[in-house]
């Protein structure tokens, strides 16, 4: 019996005959089809054939269901040159096109995620046109977090190439207001205050500035009192105020401070009202 095939490649509608010799008794049914494209898809069936002894006209069958396969390839070179300019909120991740891919680019597939979370969960991605520029602005990103984007190019016939990965950080922002501030007295003329931080740091506490003023008056004026930190340490969250007038009310505020290139000042924080107490009186007796 002789086996007679043929593969098809459905891209091009080209073809390559293959013919290949089986024996009934030799239970030959596979063979290795050589000098096809890489990462092509084809097409192949079989026909049996039958030789007549008497005059050695052969006897076809009809073609066997056909089989769709692709060719692999080595690995295709990944987008390259990324870069990033984020700020506290955004980020634009620009890259370049590989080199040496065997067919034109028709999408690319770019993603991103917090490096801190699980990276299965992707927070977005987007698909670019590759006539477009290759660019793409990701919003609504948290301040001062390290994220991860991806990038891959989808060619022609779904295939696509390997992932590129790049780190990137947002910038900080001001923290939002420092909480529960309260004044408790000392004497007649000092109270401490203590207060909460920021809920959302929103990146590296450097500073609180206190501001006092008296009556109700609002909003408070001049540089306010200055709680500093250190490098590696965060400002106290409290503080302690002399010299006021027993018997008078005073509002206090406190604000917070992050650092980048220039000071990123939160909103005042709720007021905290308090009255000094009475000086105690002293009688002597004559």
């Amino acid at each position: 019996m002789l086996a007679n095939g043929r593969f098809v490649n459905p891209q091009t509608h080209s073809s390559e005959s293959l013919a290949v010799s089986m024996t009934v008794d030799g239970n030959i049914t596979n063979t290795t089809v050589i000098n096809l494209t890489q990462l092509t898809w084809y097409s192949a069936w079989i026909v049996a054939v039958n030789v007549r002894e008497t005059d050695g006209i052969q006897l076809a069958s009809p073609p066997s269901d056909a089989t769709v396969f692709s060719t692999p390839g080595g690995p295709l070179s990944a987008p390259r040159t990324v870069r990033s300019n984020a700020s506290g909120a955004s980020a634009v991740i620009t890259w370049e096109r590989p080199l040496s891919l065997p067919r034109p680019i028709t999408w690319y597939r770019v993603s991103y995620y917090n490096v801190s979370s699980d990276p299965s969960k992707q927070i977005d991605y987007r698909y670019i046109n590759s006539k477009h520029p290759k660019s793409v602005t990701f919003y609504h990103l948290r301040p001062y977090t390290n994220y991860r984007t991806k990038i891959k190019a989808i060619l022609e016939n779904e295939l696509w190439t390997r992932s590129v990965f790049y780190n990137f950080a947002t910038k900080q922002t001001a923290p939002s207001p420092p909480q529960n501030l309260q004044a408790i007295a000392v004497d007649a003329r000092s109270v401490t205050l203590t207060w909460s931080p920021p809920l959302h740091a929103n990146g590296v506490l450097r500073q609180y500035r206190v501001y006092m003023q008296p009556g109700r008056s609002h909003p408070p004026t001049g540089q306010g009192k200055r709680v500093d930190g250190s490098f590696n340490l965060q400002p106290q969250t409290r503080l302690n105020v002399s010299g006021l007038t027993p018997v008078t009310l005073y509002r206090f505020w406190v604000q917070a401070v992050n650092v980048e290139d220039v000071e990123l000042i939160s909103q005042l924080s709720r007021p905290a009202n308090f009255t000094t107490i009475a000086e105690e009186m002293v009688y002597s007796e004559q």
